[in-house]
């Protein structure tokens, strides 16, 4: 279901928002200039898709969204702490798209992905500067960030083939703007890229100036995994590595 309308109409479109979500609408696409959204729609448990654009949204607890799959938000006022609640109420999100906001200040994002559905993220957030991801190498995630954007992020494979590194290399590409990072693998064969992915690919982390890697157990080719770091992020100036 899609909508657009003027500021004017606030009552209206809350009672029609009602009667929508009581009817358990599974796609909501909704335009409007300057508009707030109701706090009973973050609680629509029958939603899949979300799309919401030029809009305003306040969300001072988790959403509850146990169904949502498309969350999209365009051209919204929004503070951090509402993305986050609005964020952390959808455990099975597979597309999350955000571009065109207004958050008035740098904001910090926690996103998670944990199956193995190939899942997108779309984040164009100039002002963004910390997002913590949990994904897949073959996960398709685009960032535009803040040049200072920190990156927590934990790669999920527990065995890696040749096209696997060709996705992790692309992943990583896709969050060329962090200067400082930390990666979590299972393994540290996860990050040792095969030489012939290297000669056919451009380093992916050219920015990064801070690498914090934890893998979870030994270390047994320890100048093997540094040099593919040193691929990976050619102008950094501090590695740190744990292993557990």
């Amino acid at each position: 279901m899609s909508s657009s309308f003027p500021s004017s109409a606030t009552r209206q479109i809350d009672d029609w928002l009602s009667f929508v979500v009581r009817m358990k609408v599974k796609e909501l696409d909704l335009y409007g200039g300057g508009y707030c959204l109701p706090q009973f729609v973050l609680s629509a448990s029958s939603l899949t898709v979300l799309k919401l654009r030029n809009m305003k949204l306040e969300a001072p607890s988790p959403s509850n969204f146990p169904s949502l799959k498309v969350l999209s938000l365009s051209d919204v006022e929004v503070y951090s702490k509402s993305l986050q609640n609005l964020v952390s109420g959808c455990p099975i999100i597979e597309d999350l798209h955000l571009e065109k906001y207004n958050f008035g200040a740098p904001i910090s994002l926690r996103v998670s992905f944990w199956d193995h559905i190939l899942f997108e993220a779309d984040l164009r957030t100039p002002n963004l500067v910390f997002l913590h991801l949990t994904c897949f190498a073959e996960s398709n995630i685009s960032v535009e960030a803040s040049q200072q954007l920190e990156a927590n992020l934990y790669v999920r494979d527990s065995s890696m083939n040749k096209t696997s590194y060709y996705d992790l290399v692309r992943l990583l590409s896709n969050l060329k703007c962090s200067k400082k990072m930390t990666l979590t693998t299972e393994c540290e064969s996860a990050l040792i890229i095969q030489k012939g992915v290297r000669n056919m690919s451009l380093p992916p982390l050219p920015n990064l100036k801070h690498l914090t890697l934890k893998i979870h157990g030994r270390l047994t080719r320890n100048l093997k995994l540094q040099e593919s770091l040193l691929w990976c992020a050619p102008s950094v100036e501090a590695i740190e590595i744990y292993a557990s």
